[in-house]
């Protein structure tokens, strides 16, 4: 029977919980649209082990494989989010090397890629699931037991908790600081989904051609319609948004280009073509 006094810690904890989650969206707005797939991940391997202790408190000692089915089932969908969260950031870092930083000389590419490596944040999230995975053993083999006495389990489960907050956070903060707080998480597929939609009835042309002679020009459009184009300083290689300070020599993008062929200068939206599509 649940007395007050626990009714009123699982209110408070809940509100807590809440209020934790919204925290996260407001710091990490990168990877807001990811939050869900957090809870989702954390709640699938807790309950996962709830699931395996109910016929076998003192899993995995005396579990049986049959019983253990849901248990598995569970930890399988966090797997599998876990890897759509890994995707998802993996995929967004290769386009935003691919948008930002592009380069005639293969050699430079790599060396951006190189430093937009994901090596040691795929490491902390392998090692965020495990801790979670054991967080959730030790506090469902806590209350497993009907008479507490072993208080180590629950010390490894108060310690295992913060170490997952902790490396939450660090996960969440790393892309954001890397891809900075205008990108947009995604995989390549839902990105590509989303061109689909945006793009009705007007055909936005990938490279940018001059208004006056239909030179080509190195300016394109991102998939949030936004216009990319060169850094103006002569010693960097990144594109990123016009009017935008560069993340790589704090000088400002361009706002007007200059086309090489004819030498029109105009507005870099200017250079942006649209045709209709019939």
């Amino acid at each position: 029977e649940l007395g007050g006094f626990a009714f009123f810690q699982l209110v408070i904890s809940a509100i807590l919980w809440l209020w934790f989650f919204i925290q996260i969206s407001v710091n990490f707005p990168v990877m807001r649209g990811h939050v869900i797939n957090v809870i989702i991940i954390w709640s699938s391997i807790f309950l996962s082990q709830v699931v395996l202790h109910v016929n076998a408190p003192n899993f995995p000692i005396g579990a049986d494989l049959g019983d253990a089915l849901g248990g598995v089932m569970l930890t399988a969908v966090g797997c599998f989010f876990t890897y759509f969260f890994w995707k998802a950031v993996t995929e967004t870092r290769d386009f935003h090397v691919q948008e930002n930083h592009v380069h005639t000389d293969v050699r430079v590419m790599e060396e951006a890629m190189a430093e937009h490596s994901l090596f040691a944040w795929t490491i902390m999230v392998i090692i965020w699931v495990m801790t979670m995975s054991l967080n959730a053993w030790s506090g469902a083999h806590f209350i497993a037991e009907r008479n507490v006495v072993d208080y180590a389990v629950y010390s490894v489960h108060l310690i295992s908790g913060v170490i997952v907050i902790y490396l939450l956070m660090h996960m969440l903060w790393f892309p954001q600081r890397m891809l900075g707080e205008g990108a947009k998480v995604r995989t390549k597929a839902a990105a590509d989904a989303d061109a689909d939609l945006l793009i009705e009835g007007v055909i936005l042309a990938p490279e940018g051609e001059c208004p006056s002679c239909d030179a080509s020009a190195p300016i394109s459009l991102n998939e949030s319609g936004e216009t990319i184009v060169d850094c103006a300083s002569p010693n960097c290689n990144s594109r990123g948004v016009a009017g935008e300070k560069c993340a790589g020599c704090d000088e400002k993008y361009p706002t007007r280009y200059t086309c090489v062929t004819c030498g029109v200068n105009s507005p870099v939206n200017d250079f942006i073509p649209d045709k209709e599509a019939w």
